[in-house]
């Protein structure tokens, strides 16, 4: 629906911390290729390496509550960023990656 709410990754650290699994929407509509890594970073920083990656849905034109849509990527692209990214933590001797 792109309004602003609070970020799902909140809740499913919440959840992971309870012990269960968390699959976390990865969508490229709304950050930049920069905000997307540093997002997958956090998501791995918090033990959630569980990502279902979409390409997400248009938004509009960015008024009243919705963001203007960015897709810098496609869903196929940030696979690929999110594996390179990760070779990368487990080269640096990073145990957890993404």
């Amino acid at each position: 629906m792109a309004t602003p709410s609070l970020s799902p990754d909140v809740l499913g650290h919440e959840i992971f911390e309870c012990g269960l699994d968390v699959i976390v929407h990865f969508t490229c509509r709304d950050l930049n290729r920069v905000g997307m890594e540093s997002r997958a970073l956090q998501l791995a920083r918090m033990g959630m390496k569980n990502i279902l990656a979409l390409t997400g849905d248009y938004s509009g034109k960015g008024f009243g509550g919705q963001g203007k849509p960015v897709f810098d990527f496609d869903s196929v692209i940030v696979t690929t960023m999110l594996k390179s990214l990760n070779n990368r933590l487990l080269a640096s001797g990073d145990r957890g990656g993404c």
